[in-house]
């Protein structure tokens, strides 16, 4: 369908009128993966301390905006100063944790040969064999994930 404007007015196709096109809708998807509330809470935090927002009140409309799902006072004022010194991500970042020490090659290996020696032992049966070095749960994900038995 076409439109014209005539006469300063929009209507129906005329002879007597300039015709312009219909107006394309453009239908803008997001992203199917949801963003965690924290992070768009921090979107709110950056956006309103760039408009020189203070600390309460951006905590103030957090709460009007979220509820109960809101950040702590502590939070907000902590991402406050965090993006009124210049930080730029808002996402979490992934720090560095202790490694694992208990399914190493050679627990690995132990688990197996005893297995392979008796394969009725349970796992408790396996953690006394061990000794302290590795724990019950590590021995389940040995035999689970590594050895996939």
């Amino acid at each position: 369908m076409l439109l014209t404007l005539c006469d300063g007015e929009w209507g129906p196709s005329s002879p007597c009128c300039q015709t312009l096109p219909t107006p394309q809708l453009v239908e803008f998807k997001m992203s199917e993966r949801e963003v965690p509330i924290t992070v768009a809470q921090r979107v709110v935090i950056k956006f309103l301390t760039n408009e020189n927002v203070g600390p309460n009140e951006i905590w103030r409309r957090l709460r009007a905006q979220y509820e109960e799902s809101t950040l702590s006072k502590t939070q907000v004022k902590f991402w406050h100063k965090e993006f009124h010194g210049g930080k730029e991500a808002v996402q979490n970042t992934s720090h560095s944790r202790r490694p694992r020490t208990s399914i190493s090659p050679e627990n690995i290996a132990a688990v197996l040969d005893l297995i392979e020696g008796n394969r009725r032992l349970t796992v408790v049966e396996i953690c006394q064999e061990l000794g302290t070095r590795i724990s019950y749960r590590s021995v389940q994900s040995i035999i689970k994930n590594q050895l996939l038995l």
